[in-house]
């Protein structure tokens, strides 16, 4: 039986989520940091290419309503 991944979505591209957030997801087996929202979606963007976080959204709502995060 295949394990569930668990799509996680930061909110803020600040660099305390770094070590809060991306960090403990990449050292967690089974969890995924998913996506990233910030007020400003260029910065959000780049905070997610240099991370190697696959979705960017424009809106802290849009990540909220994505129904591929689970937490």
């Amino acid at each position: 039986m295949q394990k569930k991944t668990y799509k996680i979505g930061m909110l803020g591209a600040a660099s305390v989520g770094n070590w809060g957030i991306v960090q403990p997801c990449r050292q967690v087996a089974g969890v995924e940091l998913h996506a990233l929202a910030a007020r400003d979606v260029v910065r959000a963007g780049a905070y997610a290419r240099k991370r190697g976080i696959p979705v960017v959204h424009a809106g802290y709502q849009a990540l909220l309503d994505d129904p591929a995060i689970d937490a």
